[in-house]
């Protein structure tokens, strides 16, 4: 599957999706959770998760349900999104978000995206950071 937005081939990237296993949330909700492998410059491996709801899948003519598989360009999206939150500091964060400055829950995902904001800085140069982002623009 050819996945080239406004000029970025995001197949030319070293990631690795698995999983697509259907699984509800803490709130009953079902979606897909994914597994998104990326190696580092370094050659570390990172290992972050990925979810899809189920409005994602389609059936097929004979009514089976296909299950998504998300493209690089969806996975690289999000985790830019999470990775440019991450870099705020946590009361700009709480503030853009609505969250409390003074919740655990905030904090803590906070600090998941400070997380993600690492990993992509380890594992892409700022060059194709930016370039990825402009390809994303209005995604």
């Amino acid at each position: 599957m050819e996945n080239i937005v406004n000029g970025f081939d995001f197949d030319t990237l070293k990631i690795n999706i698995t999983g697509g296993e259907l699984r509800n949330d803490y709130k009953g909700r079902k979606h897909y959770v994914f597994t998104v492998e990326l190696t580092g410059m370094n050659k570390e491996k990172y290992y972050l998760p990925y979810r899809m709801g189920t409005g994602h899948a389609v059936k097929s003519a004979t009514g089976v349900t296909i299950e998504p598989k998300p493209k690089n360009s969806d996975v690289i999206y999000a985790l830019l999104m999470d990775a440019e939150a991450g870099s705020m500091s946590f009361n700009d964060f709480c503030a853009n978000f609505g969250y409390s400055n003074d919740s655990i829950s905030a904090f803590n995902t906070y600090q998941t995206c400070a997380k993600t904001t690492d990993i992509i800085n380890s594992c892409f140069n700022k060059q194709t950071i930016e370039q990825m982002k402009i390809a994303l623009e209005g995604y």
